[in-house]
């Protein structure tokens, strides 16, 4: 079953906080501290990868305090999100499956690009589509 992210979506975009200037880079540290590694590319990427015993977990978006975790993996990142309430956290049954869909919006639009076929996708795919 598809579920539609768009509200989800919009109240990331819509935080005033200072995410992506500092508070990312805190809550990828305590992230650490709870056992998870992480890939990011400072200046490349606009994503971090979430990774336990070596496989990807979940995605989160230094533009805007959005996260994509697998639903087993919730719990683990439970504390963290707690201390910044703010924190949009989206569970996705596989990271793979395409089960999320939006709704045709210029303000997400000109934030995640036109490549990304909106209707049918996964939590994979928006990471992709919106990593550069």
């Amino acid at each position: 079953m598809m579920r539609n992210i768009t509200k989800q979506i919009k109240k990331a975009i819509s935080v005033n906080a200072t995410w992506c200037i500092s508070d990312f880079f805190y809550f990828i540290e305590m992230l650490k501290n709870n056992g998870f590694e992480t890939s990011f590319w400072e200046g490349e990427e606009n994503w971090a990868e979430l990774l336990l015993n070596r496989g990807v977990v979940g995605y989160v978006w230094q533009k805007y305090p959005l996260i994509i975790i697998d639903e087993r993996c919730t719990a683990e990142i439970k504390g963290s999100i707690d201390e910044l309430k703010y924190i949009v956290v989206l569970e996705s049954k596989d990271l793979t499956r395409q089960e999320f869909t939006i709704d045709t919006d210029e303000e997400i639009t000109s934030r995640i690009g036109y490549r990304l076929d909106t209707k049918n996708f996964s939590a994979n795919d928006f990471w992709f589509y919106t990593i550069g």
